[in-house]
C-alpha cells in the first residue's frame, strides 16, 4: 500500500509538464476547510472520529492545473482501554495531534460552472500523541501523562469539485485518504471536508 501510494502520487506531479502546456494564468487563489477524519487500519484501533481544518494558497499555471501550499491540522480523539502491568489494571487513553505541510497539484477534469478535480497532496506530517494513565491504589487514584512527537513522510490523493458561488468564489467539497508513514505501520484515515475558495484577482 505504501508503495501503490507514492507511485500514484509521484506521477501525477510528474504529469503536470504535460498536463500544464497552456499558457499559465497567473491567478492565485487562497482557502479554508473544516473537516472530519475516519481513521483506518491500525490506527482505528486507537483513536476515534478526528476533526479540523486548515488553509492553502495556490497560483494557477494553466487553466486545469494549480500549484498549492497547504497548511492544516487535525485532532482525533482516543479510545480508553486497559492494559495489565506487573499485576496492576491501567486505565489508557490516548489522542492524537497531526499538523501537515504539504504542497499539492490539482488538475481540473471538466470546464463549467462546477469544476471535479483530482489531486496529489505529498509533504511533513508532525504527529503527536498524547497518552493518559492512571490506576486505583489503595482507594485514591494515580494518574500521570507523556507525549511524543514525530515528523513523517505521507501522501494524501484527493478527489473533490467546486462549486460557483459567486465571480471569485467557490465552494470545495472534497474526500481523501492521508496515509502516513511510520515504522511499522502506516497512519492513516479517510477525510471528508467543506471551505470556500477565494480568487484574488
Amino acid at each position: 500500500m505504501k508503495t501503490l501510494l507514492t507511485v500514484c502520487t509521484l506521477s501525477l506531479f510528474c504529469a503536470l509538464p504535460i498536463l500544464a502546456q497552456d499558457v499559465g494564468t497567473g491567478q492565485w487563489v487562497v482557502g479554508f476547510t473544516g473537516s472530519g477524519g475516519i481513521p483506518t487500519g491500525d490506527f482505528k484501533t486507537g483513536s476515534d472520529f478526528g476533526f479540523g481544518g486548515g488553509g492553502w494558497v495556490g497560483c494557477m499555471v494553466s487553466p486545469t492545473v494549480t500549484l498549492m501550499g497547504k497548511f492544516s491540522y487535525m485532532h482525533f480523539s482516543g479510545k480508553e482501554y486497559l492494559i495489565q502491568f506487573n499485576g496492576q489494571a491501567l486505565n489508557v487513553k490516548s489522542s492524537f495531534n497531526i499538523m501537515p505541510i504539504t504542497g499539492a497539484a490539482r488538475i481540473f477534469l471538466n470546464q463549467g460552472e462546477s469544476h471535479v478535480y483530482l489531486a496529489a497532496e505529498a509533504g511533513l506530517y508532525i504527529s503527536t500523541v498524547n497518552v493518559d494513565v492512571s490506576f486505583s491504589d489503595g482507594g485514591s487514584t494515580i494518574s500521570g501523562s507523556g507525549s511524543s512527537t514525530e515528523s513523517k513522510f505521507g501522501v494524501s490523493p484527493t478527489l473533490g469539485a467546486l462549486f460557483r458561488l459567486g465571480e471569485k468564489l467557490d465552494l470545495n467539497a472534497h474526500t481523501n485518504y492521508t496515509a502516513i508513514f511510520t515504522e511499522g505501520s502506516t497512519l492513516s484515515w479517510i477525510n471528508f471536508g467543506v471551505g470556500l475558495e477565494f480568487a484574488l484577482k
